[in-house]
């Protein structure tokens, strides 16, 4: 995951992780051969300081900064906060201080936007901000400081050695073009960058992926491209598991298409100048719902075809889903001020203007969990959720009145939570059509998304991919036998800086 050379040798540090536990390790080896050796266990980020006598490093959780010799002996915690994130640490003025990008708690797979950097006094225990907002940064020998802004552009600036204070305005030294990590050569002389490019025209872009399911769900085989958009993202099937339903901004707005599997041409099913999107059948396959404009009008159409109408409309609208036919159920959420409802909806009943009225949606259940994705069960008995967490993965359930395991009439079975052993920062959420477990990816925030099978137990089990797409989303066919996911596809190469 993550590499530091020791300054003066050819030594390196480097991070690992575990594909079958998600365990981080740090491991230190001679680039001349011989074996890795292990220092620690649930470590991030590391550095190491200039006369190669001790490490900087962060673990999983970011909760705190440690420090602890090379030889991965006399550990202590040096800085930590109730609420905050410590990431990118690194050494400054030889071992007096250290620079760190401080966040509050992340939310989601851009938390990281508002981080500061900060400068902390070993010997004091003073601390002060260097620059806001700051992301990753490296130090020149001559007191500047190299960082990435939020537009991923690079800018300079001056710092004095003895406070860590600027004692200048920033430059900017390069464009915004995707730039990550800049690291420093020991000279001063040379800066490494990485710079993303992700597919869709210079900004980030969807591809619609299709795979075979095996393992009762725990492996993919055949994974292959289904779409060839750039900006495709896939929310549904066809009710005979024939033809994926995904949005697209092939032709401007994002409107609703289907393909099927064994075509190479989508055909649109709403289509106009307005964004139309998330886009699923009813549990009879009767109408399409979807979205209109924004998140606020959920909409039905004929799925033979005719005029649309509004089923709701809410400003608090958040995301919807509809079960199998067996079970007959569609839920909607709403966000009223600091919960989410949850009401069911019939989306084949006589629509009176303007949609169902508040009024007459049936509360199913409400929740202050705050998700970042849900989803209803196949059998429509419960709801799932998530949330990224820097120190633990689960799943929070709630059961919905008359179809959980306290029987109709009996209540419903009180919210429960199913942790995820050796993960964390779960994101996304999409029930199997078994409904013995979900699939889940992990939020970019955690270094590298990672697309999982997660059983009702907890159980994870990593759906490998190919190395260069990035997983944020998958939908299972009714059948079971195939996965519809969505991914950025990028090229990621180091760049070099010199004369800067």
């Amino acid at each position: 995951m993550r590499i530091a050379w020791f300054p003066k040798s050819s030594n390196l540090a480097f991070i690992s992780i575990s594909t079958q536990n998600a365990q981080r390790q740090l491991w230190s080896e001679s680039m001349f051969g011989g074996a890795p050796r292990l220092l620690r266990s649930d470590v991030d980020e590391v550095a190491v300081s200039s006369d190669e006598s001790a490490l900087l490093f962060t673990n999983g959780a970011h909760d705190a900064i440690w420090a602890m010799d090379t030889s991965g002996g006399n550990a202590r915690k040096l800085v930590s906060k109730d609420g905050l994130n410590f990431y990118h640490p690194a050494w400054y003025a030889g071992r007096r201080r250290i620079l760190y990008a401080l966040v509050h708690e992340v939310v989601g797979s851009s938390g990281l936007d508002d981080a500061s950097l900060e400068s902390l006094d070993l010997e004091t225990g003073q601390t002060l901000t260097v620059c806001n907002p700051c992301l990753e940064f490296g130090v020149l020998p001559d007191g500047r400081l190299i960082y990435a802004a939020r537009d991923s552009s690079l800018w300079e600036v001056t710092i004095d050695a003895r406070t860590a204070r600027p004692t200048g305005r920033p430059r900017r030294i390069a464009e915004p073009h995707g730039y990550l990590h800049p690291t420093v050569s020991v000279d001063g002389k040379r800066l490494v960058v990485l710079r993303r490019d992700t597919s869709g025209g210079g900004g980030p872009g969807g591809v619609v992926f299709v795979a075979d399911l095996k393992d009762e769900g725990r492996r993919l085989d055949n994974p292959r491209r289904l779409t060839l958009g750039s900006s495709d993202y896939a929310h549904a099937w066809t009710p005979d598991s024939q033809a994926v339903v995904f949005e697209s901004a092939r032709n401007g707005p994002f409107n609703i298409f289907e393909q099927r599997l064994d075509q190479r041409v989508a055909e649109p099913l709403v289509a106009g100048r307005e964004y139309a999107g998330y886009g699923r059948f009813s549990p009879d396959g009767a109408w399409l719902l979807y979205f209109l404009g924004s998140t606020t009008r959920l909409m039905r159409v004929p799925a033979s075809g005719g005029p649309s109408e509004v089923v709701i409309e809410s400003p608090g609208l958040a995301n919807y889903y509809c079960t199998p036919l067996a079970a007959n159920l569609c839920v909607a959420g709403e966000r009223e001020q600091n919960q989410l409802v949850f009401y069911a909806f019939d989306p084949a009943q006589k629509l009176p203007s303007g949609g169902i009225p508040q009024n007459d949606l049936r509360e199913l259940a409400r929740t202050d969990y705050s998700p970042t994705d849900w989803g209803l069960s196949p059998d429509g008995a419960s709801i799932a959720m998530v949330r990224p967490d820097n120190r633990e993965g689960r799943v929070h359930i709630i059961s919905l009145p008359g179809r959980g395991h306290a029987g109709p009439g009996l209540g419903t079975a009180p919210a429960h939570d199913v942790p995820v052993e050796g993960w964390t920062n779960l994101y996304d959420l999409n029930w199997a059509a078994d409904g013995k477990g979900w699939y889940i990816c992990t939020s970019l925030v955690a270094g590298g998304s990672t697309f999982l099978h997660v059983d009702l137990q907890g159980h994870a089990t990593v759906l490998q991919l190919p190395e260069n797409l990035n997983p944020f989303w998958g939908v299972p066919s009714p059948d079971g036998r195939h996965l519809a996911f969505s991914k950025t596809t990028f090229t990621e190469n180091a760049w070099l800086l010199e004369n800067f």
